[in-house]
């Protein structure tokens, strides 16, 4: 094959390794997200499950009412 050939399909490919290029970035960024977004799943799960036990302590304390309001006077 001529260079000239050469030259004018390695042009004509290029928007397809561009294209590729930025479909496997986007598929690294999608498990990054996805990874972050797990590790914030898995952050407010243990917020919820800690806020339950608390709650559940304060109940058999005898703190059915939950927290009281203060007057001011």
């Amino acid at each position: 094959m001529c260079l000239t050939c050469l030259s004018h399909l390695s042009a004509a490919n290029k928007p397809l390794l561009v294209a590729i290029a930025s479909h496997d970035q986007a598929i690294v960024s999608m498990n990054e997200i996805r990874e972050e977004a797990l590790a914030l799943k898995e952050e407010a799960e243990a917020l919820h499950q800690k806020m339950g036990s608390k709650e559940a302590k304060d109940i058999d304390k005898g703190d059915q009412d939950g927290p009281t309001q203060m007057s001011i006077s």
